[in-house]
């Protein structure tokens, strides 16, 4: 009988210390520190279209004009498109509205009447083989921001000229005739529709009207940088 207590006093001990060791066991596994790792937040941060500050990006284009025949002519353009966007100076108040300036340049090869799409093969006596459009908007531009990803916006302000003989783009009725060279300024007003592609990416749709004797057309596709 002493025995059998024995017997139950020890097994009574073990158990006791089994259950101390495993409480112990967990205090020490709950005092270890829990290691989160944290989110990491992104390394740069992305531009989107309501809060790009600036942009700027190549862009290719159509002209439509009078040219030194009376004739409806049409050449392609290349350039370089810039736009400032103001409105994050102001806050998140105004995070879908978009109003600041634009502006860039364009540069066509049109040649004399019947040159093909890029200024080349004029008809023989033009003397404008070489002749030569550029064109700079100073713009301003106020715009809607429809997501963050979508931006439709109008534009007006003046479209300045130069033309390296005059009379191969025809813009006003007192503009010289011939190989004479010509700045002027006319005003002008168009769109802007814009979609985001990419990180910092966007692509942007522009028609523009130059409005004076004989009204000029310009569109243009740019790929824009944004910032």
């Amino acid at each position: 009988m002493n025995r059998t207590i024995r017997y139950l006093l020890l097994a009574f001990a073990l158990g006791a210390g089994g259950e101390a060791f495993a409480v112990n066991g967990d205090e020490r596994v709950s005092d270890t520190p829990l290691i989160i790792e944290a989110e990491r937040p992104d390394i740069e941060e992305r531009t989107s279209m309501k809060t790009q500050n600036f942009a700027i990006g190549p862009q290719l284009g159509v002209i439509n004009y009078t040219d030194n025949a009376g004739e409806d002519a049409t050449r392609g353009m290349v350039g370089v498109g810039i736009d400032w966007n103001l409105a994050p100076l102001f806050g998140a108040e105004v995070s879908n509205v978009y109003f600041g300036f634009q502006s860039g340049v364009n540069v066509a090869k049109v040649g004399g009447s019947g040159a093909n799409f890029f200024g080349g093969d004029s008809d023989p006596g033009t003397g404008l083989d070489d002749a030569t459009l550029l064109m700079a908007p100073v713009n301003a531009k106020l715009g809607y921001n429809i997501s963050d990803r979508t931006r439709i916006s109008a534009h007006g302000g003046g479209n300045v000229f130069y033309r390296s003989s005059a009379g191969a783009v025809r813009i006003a009725d007192d503009d010289p005739v011939g190989n004479e060279s010509e700045w002027d300024i006319h005003p002008n007003v168009g769109a802007d529709l814009e979609f985001q592609v990419g990180d910092n990416l966007g692509i942007l749709a522009r028609p523009d009207f130059t409005l004076s004797d004989e009204t000029l057309f310009v569109g243009t596709l740019a790929a824009n940088f944004m910032f």
